[in-house]
């Protein structure tokens, strides 16, 4: 079971993953039945067995889990900011720390969040406005089958809508659980896993994802260590899609303040040396995008 576990989590495709835990469960089950069949063991001693069986699935993998998201970080240094951190003063209530960095704007990991209040904008339809569906599949180029982890998902607005359009998982990666239970009970596509964390200490394994998607938070979501940890996610040729606010004066009505936002000059010099910019594009008055290869 433990090794249709890890199986699991190496492979692509949901469905592939039911089929590999299925697999699993069944050598486990014809196990067992074997020993009753052939008389070497009485249902007790299967039991046991698989008492026992389940404990060290349970302990490995759960060991596994803490020793991942236990690695260390440099979120706690000065160039690291968290990579899900989608506030702004326009955008509703904030909670800063001290962990903030008041000359630039920005927050460490576990600094600005957005005020679960105010949930209700994430899923305004008239998002759709500035940043449509038909812009976000061109600029994911999606076959069909790939992998893809949105990045401070929020409530689901824009992963809902990716996992329609893949049968890969999408991985609907959030720092804030208020914001995951109200995706909960809003309902997510079948392909759609919950991801709790900080982007910055990003807790997929390595090539286990086709594209990475960032709307609206990569203006607080340049940590050395968090593109280093989405590079080593993407697999070869996987592509990083960041769709942020404009740093000029006529996209000024919504948003952040001018200084907190970034131009793409600059989104192109922090993505070094992990990724290469193929496309740039302004999709909206508020928006830009820029599309980048991991190298």
């Amino acid at each position: 079971m433990t090794l249709g576990l890890l199986a699991a989590s190496w492979v692509r495709r949901w469905e592939t993953r039911v089929y590999v835990l299925l697999a699993a469960v069944f050598i486990v089950a014809m196990v067992g039945f074997s020993r009753l069949y052939l008389g070497v063991h009485y249902l007790s001693d299967v039991l046991a067995g698989y008492a026992l069986g389940a404990f060290w699935a349970t302990l490995a993998i759960t060991a596994g889990m803490v020793l991942d998201r236990s690695l260390p970080s440099r979120s706690s240094t000065p160039e690291a900011h968290g990579m899900t951190d989608h506030s702004h003063p326009n955008d509703g209530e904030v909670a800063p720390t001290p962990s903030g960095d008041s000359a630039t704007g920005h927050t460490h990991s576990g600094g600005k969040v957005f005020s679960p209040k105010r949930a209700g904008v994430l899923d305004d339809e008239r998002r759709l406005l500035h940043l449509s569906e038909d812009d976000l599949r061109r600029l994911l180029a999606l076959r069909g089958d790939e992998d893809v982890a949105d990045l401070g998902s929020g409530t689901g607005f824009y992963a809902n809508r990716v996992a329609g359009w893949t049968s890969g998982s999408v991985y609907a990666v959030e720092l804030q659980a208020e914001m995951q239970d109200l995706h909960r009970r809003k309902g997510a596509p079948a392909n759609v896993e919950l991801v709790l964390a900080d982007a910055d200490q990003l807790p997929l394994p390595v090539g286990s994802i086709d594209r990475a998607l960032s709307v609206n938070t990569f203006h607080e979501a340049h940590g050395a260590e968090g593109l280093r940890r989405l590079a080593a996610a993407l697999r070869p040729g996987g592509l990083f899609v960041i769709v942020d606010w404009r740093r000029a004066g006529d996209a000024l009505e919504q948003g952040p303040p001018l200084e907190h936002r970034l131009s793409t000059d600059e989104v192109r010099s922090l993505l070094e040396p992990w990724f290469e910019v193929v496309s740039e594009d302004v999709v909206s008055t508020p928006f830009f995008a820029v599309v980048a290869r991991k190298r």
